[in-house]
């Protein structure tokens, strides 16, 4: 079964599915098998794109978490993944590297979960009577990342945790209630450039996000980098062709601080085009989902600036049937 993860989702749509993001924080997620899901402190999820986002963002929402992300197919060697829980993650459940680790998973025994909104995967946890946690169908992945962070908090950190991610939805909800504005004046700024994304290591996943999200929503080339490692090579090639965007957050180390204000003032120097976004004080979930929500807006500007279509992954999916085509 192929399951047909943005139907109808048109400009419109995708701009309400933005609005609504955080509201998936909220959501009362089915839980299949529950009962069976007795986790360790070590787990692996193996998840692409969309899927594998919200794994991330669970990690600066609790750094302690021993979680490893998987973008391959199979599993990593051993030791790496000696006693640890796996999660497999695909929305469409068609996403051919996580159902490969998860046949591999079931070889060696492992005690394994599955997220997804149907598919091939639904049908493997179903057969193997796994505990599976389903997602509402009818988004692109990566603006069901709430529902996914939500699911993923829950196999790794537990109940108490999910109660407490949800009792922050209304400061989440209003911290990012008006950033349309803000990102379509970001975007404007972009204008046609390709970008790059700067953030602290600890942040990495926020440019990924943005990243991520410039690629498949912006149809834009973008790329990123953390600092300070972006301070011993990347800085010695600026690109006046580029358009320069710094995450910054109050909390970074005031060494990292530090060095974002050296970099705003060389690249200025230069004549290069830079852009500071500030993150919001507070949570760290409200931090997480306002850069989420602003990623989302200036990416959803930057295509409609371009008189491209911010809903649609043409190529994404015409490379996937090609791959079908080829088994």
């Amino acid at each position: 079964m192929y399951l047909l993860i943005n139907l109808d989702m048109d400009k419109d749509k995708m701009r309400q599915a933005i609005i609504d993001l955080p509201e998936q924080l909220s959501a009362d997620l089915p839980f299949e098998e529950e009962d069976v899901w007795i986790p360790g402190n070590e787990f692996l999820l193996s998840g692409m794109g969309g899927s594998a986002l919200a794994a991330d963002l669970l990690k600066v929402f609790d750094p302690n978490v021993d979680l490893l992300v998987h973008r391959d197919y199979d599993l990593p060697k051993e030791p790496f993944i000696e006693g640890r829980s796996m999660i497999f993650s695909s929305y469409s459940g068609n996403t051919e590297e996580p159902l490969s680790g998860l046949a591999r998973a079931r070889q060696m025994g492992h005690p394994s979960a599955a997220i997804t909104a149907g598919g091939s995967l639904l049908e493997m946890a179903h057969q193997a009577a796994l505990p599976v946690i389903v997602l509402p169908l009818g988004l692109p992945p990566r603006l069901a990342v709430g529902y996914s962070f939500l699911a993923i908090a829950r196999l790794c950190l537990g109940v108490k945790k999910v109660k407490e991610i949800k009792a922050n939805m209304p400061e989440i909800e209003a911290g990012v209630k008006n950033l349309e504005e803000v990102g379509k004046k970001l975007a404007d700024s972009i204008s046609d450039r390709p970008v790059i994304v700067y953030a602290s290591t600890s942040n990495q996943p926020l440019a990924y996000y943005w990243k991520i999200t410039f690629n498949e929503t912006g149809k834009r080339a973008a790329f990123w980098n953390v600092l300070p490692e972006q301070n011993h090579n990347e800085l010695e090639s600026p690109s006046s062709d580029t358009h320069y965007l710094l995450l910054r957050d109050a909390s970074d180390k005031p060494q990292i601080a530090k060095r974002f204000d050296i970099i705003v003032k060389q690249y200025e120097g230069l004549g290069l085009r830079v852009d500071s976004v500030e993150l919001p004080n507070g949570s760290p979930l409200e931090r997480i989902f306002y850069a989420v929500s602003l990623a989302n807006w200036v990416a959803y500007h930057v295509a409609a600036r371009s008189g491209k279509d911010p809903a649609s992954v043409p190529i994404i999916e015409g490379f996937k049937k090609s791959l079908r085509n080829e088994n």
